[in-house]
């Protein structure tokens, strides 16, 4: 099973779930640090903002095993945080202590909570599989089909209905029925948008509002999840 399903475990995995947990985190801290009204940010340079996606640009094994090993027994001079969600967050500002960003590290988790990171982390896994296995699939199979349909369109077999013989039919007419069915799903499945939140503890921005009344957390919410290609959830 490991043989077949193996191209999947960079979606379907706790190493995913890890680093798709610190994209969301390094992509929310970047779009702070260029929203104009909140003044507790600082802005970034560009070599840091690459800096900082290089996280999760090399972000492997290794980089999941530190993570989980922060979660469970810890690290270098990190205690274990017995909340793997937070030792993913643990390894940004490790990585943050050592740049030009130090000064921002506290910033990574600023209003999160942690089902905003991890529902946004499972998005970009099912997407991924998606866009970068399931659907290259499907397009494969469209083609044998069409294929089928084709050659086979004046092969003659007999139908049946409610499990009784019917009329006659052909094989290749039978292969453009799938055919059909499964390109309408292809379609609906590409335009497909899955949906995200970025609200806060129980939905009501009430942290964001909190530190900084002045800033439109609404619109900071849905630019955000739009700009990652998903819904928003408001």
């Amino acid at each position: 099973h490991r043989l077949m399903t193996e191209p999947l475990a960079n979606w379907f995995s706790e190493f995913a779930l890890f680093k798709y947990r610190v994209y969301m985190q390094v992509e929310y801290l970047i779009a702070l640090s260029e929203l104009e009204e909140f003044t507790a940010l600082r802005t970034f340079t560009q070599e840091e903002k690459e800096f900082l996606r290089g996280l999760y640009r090399n972000f492997e094994l290794d980089e999941a095993k530190i993570v989980q090993n922060m979660d469970r027994f810890g690290y270098q001079n990190i205690g274990p945080t017995n909340h793997d969600f937070k030792a993913a967050e643990y390894f940004i500002k490790m990585n943050l202590e050592e740049s030009s960003l130090k000064d921002v590290k506290e910033m990574v988790h600023f209003a999160l909570t942690t089902e905003d990171c991890n529902n946004i982390a499972h998005n970009c896994m099912i997407k991924g599989a998606i866009n970068y296995h399931y659907l290259p699939a499907l397009f494969e199979l469209l083609n044998s089909l069409a294929v089928h349909a084709e050659k086979e369109k004046e092969t003659a077999m007999l139908s049946k209905t409610h499990g009784q013989p019917a009329t006659p039919t052909t094989f290749g007419k039978e292969m453009a029925n799938y055919l059909e069915r499964l390109r309408k799903e292809m379609v609906f499945l590409k335009q497909l948008k899955l949906p995200a939140k970025l609200n806060g503890v129980v939905g009501n921005y009430n942290p964001q509002v909190f530190a900084a009344p002045e800033v439109d957390w609404i619109k900071f919410s849905r630019d955000f999840i739009t700009k990652l290609g998903f819904e928003p959830n408001l």
